[in-house]
């Protein structure tokens, strides 16, 4: 299973924390080794810690046609993915098994020198 780390703002990890959230929406997916599942660790930006919080599996990454189909799981209104998509395709990372760390990692541990913009592949064996 390959490994990606995820950019997220404060309010959207703890949603994902608690299980509150169960799909990310991005405008790209991994490709690198095309399929699911893949392990997501959840960055949490500046903003919050400036640090890796948590991890979860990603079991499912699609295209979504019909943006109030995710809207229950993304916390996203029908309005707000259209805003976010700006006319380009939107995917949905459906999200389970969610770990939060008791103490969160720094980007170092991952092997990185900076925080994604959006998402990164990382190797990693933690």
């Amino acid at each position: 299973m390959y490994s990606v780390i995820l950019s997220v703002k404060p309010y959207w990890s703890r949603k994902i924390l608690s299980g509150e959230k169960t799909a990310e929406i991005r405008k790209s997916i991994p490709r690198q080794h095309c399929g699911c599942p893949f392990r997501v660790f959840l960055y949490e930006t500046k903003a919050g810690r400036g640090a890796v919080v948590g991890e979860c599996v990603c079991y499912c990454a699609d295209q979504v046609n019909d943006y109030n189909n995710v809207t229950g799981f993304s916390l996203l209104t029908a309005p707000e993915l259209a805003g976010y998509a700006k006319g380009r395709k939107l995917y949905a990372w459906f999200l389970a098994k969610v770990i939060r760390y008791q103490v969160p990692k720094p980007i170092s541990d991952f092997g990185l020198k900076r925080a994604p913009q959006s998402w990164c592949y990382c190797n990693v064996n933690l």
